[in-house]
């Protein structure tokens, strides 16, 4: 999971899997870009559900502030 997504415009499945997880665990968003490498606004559609939906719902996400 700590693996950068380098050089790559496209996420896996797997690399979605992980940034739920890390959302869900309380994870900042900084935070999973940092253990990530994926880019603010990819990680702030997967947490609002915007995108990898199919992925995303099987994940309960904290609250928005």
């Amino acid at each position: 999971m700590n693996n950068l997504i380098k050089n790559r415009t496209a996420l896996t499945e797997e690399d979605v899997h992980n940034v739920c997880k890390l959302i869900a665990s309380g994870e900042s968003i900084s935070n999973i870009i940092t253990k990530t490498g994926v880019c603010k606004s990819t990680v702030e559609s997967i947490k609002y559900k915007e995108i990898w939906k199919h992925i995303s719902v099987l994940y309960i996400f904290p609250e928005r502030r």
